[in-house]
């Protein structure tokens, strides 16, 4: 399930300055953006549209929502940040600095996209997620995120029944994070 197909979705970025920008287009940014777009806030939301759940076939523990696909929850999320005024820019951010202070010493940083252009906003909420690295191990790839996923908390009812492993890694090694099989 790819993620990253044409998107309908991306917005001009702004000239001037904005209350706060957004890293990271997924439901933590997307949700930020909300809250801050219903506070009248001025928001942008940066979005390299390359989700960690691409390849789920559903988001499952949300309330309300519960095994909605991934590109169907980004699509209603954006759609709710831009009822309110927020504005989603597809681009990934390479720098973001501090900037000279405001006339009235507001902060200020400056985000330099990938691509080049750049946005100055007084915050930033960094909401970029996780990244999987997957070890090298032939016919894991093609099968994550459907028989071999990431949390068995997320997925324990479709794990339900079948055998299934986990093996933890990171820090907190009582947690498991990567992998459970089925």
């Amino acid at each position: 399930m790819d993620q990253t197909t044409t998107k309908t979705w991306n917005d001009q970025l702004p000239a001037g300055l904005v209350d706060v920008a957004v890293i990271g287009g997924g439901a933590a940014g997307l949700n930020g953006a909300l809250t801050l777009a219903r506070s009248r806030r001025t928001v942008v939301v940066i979005d390299s549209a390359s989700p960690r759940n691409a390849p789920a076939e559903g988001v499952h523990g949300l309330l309300g929502l519960e095994g909605i696909a991934p590109a169907e929850l980004y699509r209603r999320g954006r759609e709710e940040v831009r009822s309110y005024g927020g504005l989603v820019v597809d681009g990934a951010v390479a720098a973001a600095v501090p900037d000279a202070p405001g006339p009235d010493g507001d902060l200020r940083f400056t985000l330099t996209l990938a691509d080049g252009r750049t946005l100055t906003a007084r915050r930033i909420l960094v909401a970029t997620g996780v990244r999987d690295v997957l070890p090298d191990i032939p016919g894991l790839a093609q099968h994550w995120g459907v028989g071999l996923v990431h949390c068995p908390y997320c997925h324990g009812w479709e794990l339900r029944d079948e055998p299934s492993g986990s093996s933890p890694s990171g820090r907190d090694r009582d947690t498991p994070r990567c992998c459970s099989a089925s």
